[in-house]
């Protein structure tokens, strides 16, 4: 079964094209850790930051059931911003600390 924080739905605010997310999975999705593909499965971002979604309990099977056209319109433009990141992030050199 899946755990509280693995459950992610789809209940529609700001004209049905927001998703509602638990807190973790809000906070990593507007850091664009994480976006969802068109059947509702979560990608990772490919950075180290990723990580930290780990930690916050995201789960890396967790997808989101119901998405309507204006949900998928709305993850078609996060990932947009989703993919500029992934490539930002391919063209720095990481940093030694």
């Amino acid at each position: 079964g899946w755990g509280w924080r693995e459950v992610v739905t789809t209940q529609t605010a700001h004209a049905g094209t927001r998703l509602a997310l638990t807190s973790a999975y809000d906070a990593a999705f507007d850091q664009l850790l994480i976006s969802f593909q068109d059947d509702g499965h979560i990608i990772f971002a490919a950075d180290p930051d990723v990580a930290q979604a780990a930690r916050a309990g995201i789960g890396a099977d967790a997808r989101i059931y119901g998405l309507t056209a204006n949900h998928l319109t709305y993850l078609h433009r996060h990932r947009a911003r989703f993919d500029e990141r992934q490539l930002r992030y391919k063209r720095t050199p990481p940093v030694d600390r």
